[in-house]
Parts: structure tokens; sequence; C-alpha cells
């Protein structure tokens, strides 16, 4: 069965936008900047875009604003991009996920109840490649 519209219009969305956003003539190119996740209304008007930008708080929060204040200019790359009837307005939110993880990590190696590393998570530093 195939996923619905606004799903398969999401990952498309998705795909474009880091694509802008990581173009050399964007201004957001000398960022570590990540499209995370999109998530589209059902009736396609809206688009709730996530994205985690490598930094400290405070520059987190200027980047996730600026880049709230080009949604137009984003939207219009889209058009040009995009063949949709139309695209939908974006909001731009800042994806703390990795930070709350590594909160949550660094809280548990302190009270000693994260063991040692999985054996094979980490790739070792004396293999060869």
């Amino acid at each position: 069965m195939k996923p619905n519209r606004s799903v398969r219009v999401s990952e498309l969305i998705k795909r474009e936008l880091a694509t802008i956003l990581c173009s050399p003539s964007e201004r957001f190119a000398r960022y570590l900047l990540t499209v995370t996740s999109v998530q589209t209304s059902r009736d396609l008007r809206y688009a709730d875009v996530w994205v985690s930008v490598y930094g400290d708080a405070a520059q987190r929060r200027i980047v996730t604003k600026q880049v709230q204040d080009s949604a137009g200019h984003l939207r219009f790359q889209l058009t040009q991009r995009l063949k949709l009837r139309r695209i939908p307005e974006l909001r731009f939110n800042l994806d703390e996920t990795l930070d709350k993880a590594e909160r949550i990590d660094t809280i548990l190696r302190s009270e000693g109840l994260l063991g040692e590393p999985i054996p094979g998570a980490e790739p070792d530093d004396d293999r060869e490649s």
C-alpha cells in the first residue's frame, strides 16, 4: 500500500530543503544545518520543518530564527524545484533531540547506570580499512 500523499510530500520537501539550505549560494551553507524531519498537514497547507544546528544554544536559536525569517524565500525556491500545485507554508522548529539524548547519556554515565559501550557499536581505531 502506498503511503498517503502528505507523507510523500513531506519526504520530497525534506530532501529539497536540505539541498537548498546546503547549497553554496545560500547563506546557511556555512552552518552545519540538517533538516531532520518535515510534517505536512493533511490539507498540505502547512509544513512543520525541524532543523538541527551544530553549535551552542544561542547560535542554534539565532540560526533557526534566520531560517524562519527566510521561509518565504525558501518556499519560492521550492516552487522552482517541485511540481506541486501548492507549496505549503513553511514553519521551522529547532530539533533538540540530539541535545536531549546527550544530556540523558551524561546523567546516566555520572550515576554509573550506563555500562561500557557495546563491543562493535563503535568502530575500532586499530582496524585496517
